[in-house]
């Protein structure tokens, strides 16, 4: 069984199905196109970050960069947002409108 085998078969399941709903008037053309559309799109998304990740932990040293990077970003913006909290509090014209 080789790709263009297996793409024919999954090709000719996709098509049933369309085919099926239409006759069954469950959806319109334009709207299982969507749907295609929009879960190929998450498909490939999700294999485009799996590599990501799999190449950043492939390197031990490359790992612990990316945790540390991240773990300065996410102190960093919890600090912001105990600031702007903080300056809410303190801010003079509260619930005044212009």
């Amino acid at each position: 069984m080789g790709k263009d085998s297996l793409f024919g078969t999954i090709f000719n399941q996709v098509y049933s199905m369309i085919i099926i709903m239409q006759l069954g008037g469950i959806m319109e053309v334009k709207q299982i196109g969507m749907y295609l559309i929009i879960a190929g799109a998450v498909i490939l998304a999700l294999k485009f970050i799996n590599a990501i990740i799999s190449f950043i932990l492939s390197d031990f040293l490359l790992g612990l960069g990316t945790l540390l990077l991240l773990a300065g970003v996410a102190m960093l913006a919890m600090k912001f947002i105990k600031e702007n909290q903080d300056d809410a509090k303190d801010e003079p014209f509260r619930g005044i409108d212009k």
